[in-house]
């Protein structure tokens, strides 16, 4: 039956098994639990057991108690001027890495690395600082390979704050 199903599975290395008639509370709670757990979205086919977290669910929380019903798209209106701005300042890192101007690209990664924060986009924020840091070292070889990090760190973490914001609007929409 659905138990033995479930059992090989689990044997065959998967970390949950959702079964059909998918329901939508189950997935749901699938989808907070990977993104939103403590070691959320950590590359684990890498071997990763430890790191940043995408998106630390206590500071993400905390974010949300800030909403009231005064400013009612205060928190989701953050979250998109953080997806649409924050790109464009990954883009003019690399510009100013290409244009050999790696103080801007320092004082750049340093604004990502803040605004990563606010979230909880714990593992942008480090990639951020460690940006900020080559940047201010000169570093120009090692600080264009961490580029591509950055725009990883950010996929995830937009995927991540999209999620949030989605359980966010329909917590909010139950009220």
């Amino acid at each position: 039956g659905i138990d033995a199903v479930r059992e090989r599975c689990l044997e065959a290395g998967r970390d949950e098994v959702l079964t059909k008639p998918l329901w939508f509370e189950e997935l749901q709670a699938l989808i907070e639990r990977r993104v939103f757990a403590p070691r959320a979205l950590l590359d684990q086919s890498a071997g990763a057991d430890e790191g940043p977290v995408v998106l630390e669910a206590v500071q993400f929380d905390h974010l949300l108690e800030l909403q009231d019903e005064t400013a009612p798209d205060f928190v989701t209106g953050l979250i998109d001027l953080f997806l649409k701005e924050t790109p464009g300042r990954i883009s003019e890192i690399r510009a100013a890495l290409v244009a050999d101007n790696l103080l801007e690209a320092a004082r750049l990664a340093h604004i990502v690395k803040g605004a990563s924060a606010n979230f909880g986009g714990r593992a942008l924020q480090s990639a951020s600082a460690q940006m900020e840091a080559v940047a201010k070292e000169n570093r120009k070889g090692e600080a264009l390979v961490l580029v591509e990090a950055l725009n990883t760190e950010y996929t995830r973490l937009a995927t991540a704050l999209e999620l949030g914001k989605k359980r966010f609007t329909l917590e909010n929409s139950r009220r």
